[in-house]
């Protein structure tokens, strides 16, 4: 997750994202209305996490139903969540590392690839790089990744890396694969909603015992899928996507 400190550069970010809001009126017109699942499709599923924590916190308990019904799940980091140095002492990058492989562990995750990104330098290029090799030699059927609307930079640049990816690759057909953005630092404006079990992300979450000393991201994390899951009658803890087949979402800019 890798908490920055706010700066004044901020209200323009929000004010883009504002302005890209049109994208998701778009979503809207293209019929994309908002689904309570219940269950998910078993797939190849690649999950894209601009730092070790992300992938638990914005889609854990979705990665744990793909992995019950028999998914192939593999979890793909960009950064080497070396941004809290100071915080944590040098050998942070180990620890993060450590702890996301047990985070997974939890959810029954046995693949991942750990970039070497420094933290606040994802650009979409380089994560673009890296998800590019990651789709050509997974053939993802499903793939879950940050939002373009997210407040966090290296959020909003895995997401373009993954646009930069879909469109360069050859070897990968867009229409062959559906998108779930994922919530983290910003709420976002779903059409898909799934239920989970809470109990278990939160056992996934608390292996990254590093960031919890800074926040109680387990807390946050409760209380917004309890919020997903009752405001939006799904009945229990849910998290919320926006879903898009990923050739529509190459048109929408």
């Amino acid at each position: 997750m890798s908490a920055k400190i706010i700066n004044p550069l901020l209200s323009l970010n929000r004010l883009r994202k504002a302005l890209d809001y049109q994208s998701l009126v778009k979503v809207s017109q293209s019929g994309l209305k908002l689904e309570i699942k219940q269950v998910v499709p078993k797939a190849k599923v690649l999950v894209l996490a601009p730092h070790p924590d992300d992938d638990i916190m914005g889609c854990g308990g979705v990665i744990h139903k793909h992995i019950l019904n028999g998914s192939k799940v593999r979890v793909i980091y960009i950064t080497k969540g070396d941004g809290e140095t100071q915080l944590f002492g040098k050998k942070i990058t180990d620890t993060r590392r450590s702890e996301a492989i047990s985070a997974l562990r939890v959810l029954g995750v046995t693949e991942q690839y750990f970039g070497l990104v420094p933290d606040g330098k994802v650009t979409a290029q380089n994560a673009g790089q890296i998800i590019k090799e990651a789709i050509e030699d997974f053939e993802p059927e499903l793939i879950y990744s940050p939002t373009e609307l997210d407040d966090h930079a290296d959020h909003r640049e895995t997401a373009n890396g993954l646009r930069w990816a879909l469109k360069r690759s050859k070897k990968i057909d867009p229409a062959l694969i559906n998108l779930y953005f994922y919530e983290v630092w910003t709420p976002l404006y779903p059409n898909r909603i799934v239920t989970i079990d809470l109990e278990t992300k939160l056992e996934a979450v608390r292996q990254h015992e590093s960031q919890l000393k800074n926040r109680a991201y387990d807390e946050a994390i409760a209380g917004l899928n309890t919020y997903r899951g009752e405001i939006l009658g799904a009945g229990s803890p849910a998290e919320a996507f926006l879903y898009l087949p990923a050739d529509l979402w190459l048109k929408l800019k």
